[in-house]
């Protein structure tokens, strides 16, 4: 098995004003292998000196996905949130260069059996400052304001968080300026010991004991996603269930709650619907069509359902907008469905079902960036 680490970041990736054998690039290199010997391990560091994130948009494919890495640690921030004017970014395009470089990582198909086929982008903050006052980069609250963008961003695409800020803080107690060079901002050797800890501690959490990335199922990245989001839900596992029958079947509280849904695609195949409404009903396409001005809507293959959503046949969820990254797909819901206490929805996968408030679910829905339509069907 072979697994292949590419650092995408600035000079804090770089190791700018250490020898390359401190960073935590090269040392990742070394003690990889000797921890996991099955693997075969390639780590490259893709770190650019005075890199923002507009610079990282510039040589993604160049400098990332060329090398068809497995895994991808994306470090950026110190420079975006500088007052230099020549590097200064603005929080929102600071997020939304963040988002593109994480959904084009995200998206790349690299033919391995690992992450299901796809490289897995893992997003670190980056660390404290030492606010000296003359230089354009020393300022921690405005990169604690970066982090939290940083944090965001991880959040809204399910990917794993390494928080490098906070684990300088709790490491040295707050008394962090031996860990930093004169500049207040790029790493000392003792710096760079923090950021490989960090990130050896992170990776290894990720990997097995053969230092295989761990297959993380569906149905525990969706329930890890609601309790980050803090929604409150029962959850009922169960077989595997394909229809509203089987489901009804099973005798699950709340039976009344229980969502049909449908994936819907119009005619040209541009625009995608999730319907979910009472599961008693069924939904007439022409009618929703004339309703939801959608030219000869009909139901979308599994391939666009995998593409879209990211679920099997079975699955289908309003939960699988945390997987639409473009947050195209529409969600569309039953008036009378709306009106519930609890909806009773597959948490991405049919082997279980969840039972939330519906205003819990739009408003996890509607901050994922995806519209929300509340019709009479």
């Amino acid at each position: 098995m072979k697994t292949t680490i590419v650092g995408f970041g600035d000079s804090l990736t770089y190791g700018y004003g250490v020898a390359s054998k401190y960073t935590h690039m090269k040392r990742l290199q070394d003690a990889l292998p000797e921890k996991y010997p099955n693997v075969e391990w390639k780590v490259i560091n893709s770190g650019e000196n005075g890199d923002t994130t507009m610079d990282a948009l510039s040589r993604l494919n160049r400098d990332v996905i060329y090398y068809n890495p497995d895994i991808v640690i994306i470090l950026f921030g110190s420079n975006d949130s500088s007052f230099e004017e020549y590097q200064y970014n603005m929080p929102a395009l600071f997020r939304k260069n963040m988002e593109k470089i994480v959904y084009e990582i995200k998206n790349h198909q690299t033919g391995s059996t690992l992450n299901g086929g796809y490289t897995l982008p893992i997003l670190m903050t980056p660390p404290p400052v030492e606010e000296l006052g003359f230089f354009a980069y020393t300022d921690n609250e405005r990169i604690q304001k970066y982090g939290g963008i940083v944090k965001e961003v991880a959040e809204k695409y399910g990917c794993p968080l390494f928080d490098f800020y906070n684990y300088v803080m709790e490491k040295t107690g707050g008394d962090y300026e031996d860990c930093l060079q004169f500049d207040g901002v790029h790493l000392r050797n003792k710096g760079y010991d923090l950021i490989y800890e960090c990130t050896l501690e992170g990776l290894c959490a990720l990997l097995d004991e053969n230092g295989i990335l761990k297959d993380v199922s569906m149905k525990e990245k969706t329930l890890e996603r609601l309790n980050k989001s803090g929604v409150e839900y029962e959850l009922y596992e169960h077989t595997p269930v394909y229809t509203i029958e089987e489901m009804e079947k099973l005798g699950l509280p709340h039976s009344d709650c229980i969502a049909k849904n449908l994936f819907l695609r119009n005619q040209n195949g541009k625009e995608h619907y999730l319907v979910s409404m009472e599961k008693n009903k069924t939904a007439d396409l022409k009618e929703l069509s004339w309703i939801l001005g959608a030219k000869n809507l009909s139901f979308a293959s599994e391939e666009r359902l995998k593409k879209y959503l990211g679920l099997e046949k079975g699955s289908v969820s309003p939960l699988g907008v945390l997987n639409n990254d473009d947050s195209s797909v529409k969600i569309i819901f039953d008036e009378d469905l709306a009106a519930k206490e609890f909806v009773g929805i597959h948490p991405n996968e049919n082997t279980a079902t969840v039972f939330m408030k519906f205003e819990d679910l739009e408003e996890l829905i509607r901050n994922h960036g995806n519209s929300v339509q509340i019709i009479k069907l």
